[in-house]
This record gives C-alpha cells, sequence and structure tokens, in this order.
C-alpha cells in the first residue's frame, strides 16, 4: 500500500510546488514514514524509500536531500494553509509564536516556531533556525511576522500571542505601528506607568489585591517605553497573569492568550506523542528547517483528516471520569492515515480518498 500513496503524494508535491521529481521523492518519503512509522530516523526513511537501489544508496539519497534541498518555505506555507481549508475556514488567525529546543548527542536544536491555533492544538506555519542557543532578537522575529504579512496579509491576523520571553521595547513599538493586533504576556517585575499616572511600580504591584478568578484592566500603560494596554488575571491556581496587548480590548486579549498553550500542544504531536522528532540526529545547515517542512505537512494532513473524521465517520467520544476527549483530532487523524498506509483502515475508501481531497485542495488550479 506505501509506494501507491508515495507516487500519489508525490506527484501532488510536484504539481503544488513546482519540485524535481527526486526531490518530491525524498519529501513524500519521509512525511510517510512520520506518519507511518510515527519516527524521523534517517535509517527509517531510506528503507522505506522506492525503488530496488541498496540501503546505503538510499541512505546517502536520504541524507542528500537533507543537506542540500531548500524549499521556498512561504510557498510551502500557502501549501500547508490550502490543506488546513476546511479547518480554518476565512476567518482570522490566532498566531502563537514560541521557541522549541533540545539538546541530544550533541546536537542543539533552537528552532523560532510560528503556528496557527487550531482549537487543541497549532499548526506550523512559518518557523527559522535560530542556529545558536538562547531567545529571538527583534530582528528575527519582525522578519517571521513580515514573511506571514507577505503571504497572507494583514486582515488575516486576529491576533498574536507570545509568552513572557518575547517582549522588549523595539518588538512591541513594530507590531503597533504596523498595526499588528497582540497579547503578550509580561514579567511580573516590569516598569509600569497608567497613562494617567505618575507613579512606577513592578506589575505585579498594580494587581497584588486580585483573588482567584478576579481580572482588573489598567488602561494605557507605559511598559517598556511603549504605550499600550495592560491588564491582570488571578488564575485558580493563584498564578498572576499579566498582558500587555494592542489592537483589541482587554477582554479579547484574555481570551485570546489562553489559546497560546496551542503551541505547546502542537510541539508535543512533532516530539513525543507523535513524530519523535527529538529523536533526530540532523545537525546544522538549515537540516533541522527542513525537517520541520516535511513534519509541518504531516502535522497538517493528520489534522485536517482527524476534524473531517469527527464531523463526517465518528465524533470523539468524551471521557466523563477524566473530563476530557478520548483523543486529540490529531491522533484521531495520525491513527486513520496510519491505518491507511497499511491497508487497515476500517473506513478504507473515504479515508483515502479524503486524504488526497485534502492535498488536492491545497494545488493550485490547472492553467
Amino acid at each position: 500500500m506505501f509506494p501507491r500513496y508515495h507516487r500519489k503524494l508525490a506527484d501532488l508535491l510536484c504539481q503544488a510546488m513546482d519540485w524535481h521529481k527526486s526531490r518530491a521523492d525524498c519529501f513524500s518519503a519521509c512525511a510517510l514514514t512520520a506518519v507511518e512509522g510515527q519516527t524521523v530516523k534517517l535509517s527509517s526513511l531510506a528503507a522505506r524509500l522506492p525503488g530496488s537501489a541498496l540501503l546505503a544508496s538510499k541512505y546517502r539519497r536520504a541524507q542528500d536531500f537533507f543537506c542540500e534541498f531548500t524549499p521556498d518555505y512561504n510557498a510551502l506555507a500557502q501549501f500547508l494553509m490550502g490543506m488546513l481549508k476546511e479547518v480554518l475556514g476565512d476567518k482570522p488567525l490566532i498566531l502563537a509564536i514560541d521557541r522549541t529546543n533540545w539538546e541530544a548527542r550533541q546536537n542543539d536544536v533552537n528552532l523560532l516556531v510560528m503556528s496557527v491555533c487550531l482549537g487543541d492544538a497549532a499548526q506550523p506555519i512559518l518557523w527559522s533556525d535560530l542556529r545558536r542557543k538562547g531567545n529571538s532578537d527583534t530582528r528575527q522575529r519582525r522578519r517571521l511576522m513580515r514573511r506571514f504579512l507577505a503571504a497572507f496579509g494583514r486582515k488575516r491576523i486576529d491576533a498574536v500571542v507570545a509568552d513572557r520571553e518575547f517582549v522588549g521595547e523595539d518588538w512591541f513599538a513594530w507590531l503597533l505601528e504596523e498595526k499588528v493586533p497582540f497579547a503578550m504576556r509580561l514579567r511580573e517585575n516590569f516598569k509600569t506607568r497608567p497613562e494617567s499616572g505618575t507613579c512606577v511600580k513592578d506589575a505585579k504591584e498594580h494587581f497584588n489585591g486580585l483573588r482567584p478568578g478576579e481580572c482588573l484592566d489598567l488602561g494605557v500603560c507605559e511598559v517598556c517605553g511603549v504605550f499600550m494596554g495592560v491588564c491582570g488575571l488571578r488564575l485558580k491556581d493563584g498564578e498572576l497573569l499579566i498582558l500587555g496587548y494592542g489592537g483589541m480590548d482587554s477582554a479579547k486579549a484574555r481570551d485570546v492568550f489562553m489559546k497560546r498553550w496551542n503551541i505547546e500542544t502542537g510541539f508535543q504531536k512533532l516530539k513525543t506523542h507523535g513524530f519523535d522528532m527529538e529523536s533526530s540526529r540532523l545537525r546544522g545547515g538549515g537540516k533541522m528547517e527542513r525537517l520541520m517542512a516535511v513534519l509541518a505537512v504531516g502535522f497538517a494532513w493528520c489534522y485536517a483528516i482527524g476534524f473531517w473524521s469527527v464531523k463526517e465517520i465518528r465524533p470523539i467520544r468524551f471521557i466523563k471520569k477524566l473530563m476530557r476527549p478520548a483523543v486529540c483530532v490529531f491522533r484521531r487523524g495520525l491513527e486513520l492515515l496510519c491505518g491507511l498506509l497499511h491497508g487497515a483502515c476500517p473506513w478504507l475508501r473515504r479515508v483515502s480518498r479524503k486524504a488526497f481531497d485534502v492535498l488536492r485542495a491545497a494545488c493550485p488550479a490547472p492553467t
């Protein structure tokens, strides 16, 4: 079953991205291996490459793919959004920005990722390998945002959310200047001055009286040398959440920021709960960016199929005792696609038809 689906996926990638057939073959084998084998090890990928060449030759071919292939990541972002057309519709998007980093076998990985919040996970859309340890700087964040604005436009953004490491005067000033709505978590020790006052305090001091579940909006304040809205919320566990926001009111800022956790669950799907990205031994030279491209396609495919199956085949059972669904949308799609590739899916024809309809929908119309 695997070779037949491999040929279909490779042909669609050639059509959508205008890639050479050999590149599309390797990319398809990587994506299908991640879905079917839930691994990104080159040895597993090489074993699944089509053809009768020796395994050592296939392994070398896979190495060359990650060393030399440089896709158009902006075009790939368009392709990913096309795959999720039914999930996202035309509504504005909540974009979450975060880093994913780990160390394994002297392999220091540090990726800056922009993802689209989907509900219970987040789809990676654009990413950049920082190629060093530590946080990103304003220049790298702006470059990522400009890529999204160039590809999809400002109207496609409902809000940009990020945690406490994504702060700074230049970053906030740029977002306000570009009229990009945002809700960012602020550090508790940031000096904050309400626009109508002269008293400068640590941000947390403005919210000392809040009880769990209570919130307070300070209105426009000066933070990091920039004027923007500031509000605080005491979470049920007693933790204080302080947000800086622009282009929206405080109620919406609190609401959209709560969806930031989607990017953390999305990273889990790429790693231990899905494709085992951390097991890769690829190092340097943008190789992890290429691997993320492969996994982003696999992620979008799984989520689109899972979303469709919940509506058209069978809803996900809710476990009352645990107060959560039995599986997430991504896991449902991953199980269906894995069953499809093994020829063991209970709705084989329907899933097969839909799986490639999702990919065809992302391809540009023939001219």
